[in-house]
C-alpha cells in the first residue's frame, strides 16, 4: 500500500465506521488504517495505545492483533512454526530463494 493509499484507506474507514457503526468510529489523527486482512477487515494502528487491531465489521468487534507495530511485524515476518507452519514455511522459502539478477 503506497503512502497516499494509507491516507485514502484511513479516510474511507473513518467515514464508513462513522456512518454505519458510530460507536466504533476511528479518530482522525489517532488511528491509521495501513491495510486489510484477507477478509477485508481493516488493520488499524492506534497512536495512543500503539496497538495494532482489526475491526471485524461483519460481526462488529475489534480484535487486538499485537501490542505494537514492532510486535505485529515481528510475528508476521518471523512466524512461530508451531502456530502457523504453512506461513513459517513460506517465509523460509522466500529467505532461501536465490536473489534475482537485474
Amino acid at each position: 500500500m503506497a503512502e497516499c493509499e494509507v491516507g485514502a484507506s484511513t479516510d474511507r474507514w473513518l467515514r464508513w465506521l462513522q456512518e454505519n457503526e458510530p460507536q466504533e468510529a476511528l479518530t482522525a489523527g489517532r488511528h491509521v488504517v495501513f491495510g486489510e486482512d484477507s477478509a477485508g477487515a481493516p488493520l488499524v494502528w492506534d497512536s495512543h495505545t500503539d496497538q495494532i487491531s482489526a475491526y471485524w465489521f461483519k460481526g462488529g468487534e475489534w480484535e487486538t492483533l499485537a501490542a505494537s507495530p514492532h510486535a505485529f511485524f515481528e510475528a508476521l515476518f518471523n512466524p512461530d512454526s508451531k502456530e502457523n507452519p504453512e506461513w513459517a514455511l513460506a517465509i523460509a522459502q522466500i529467505q532461501n530463494a536465490p536473489a534475482a539478477s537485474a
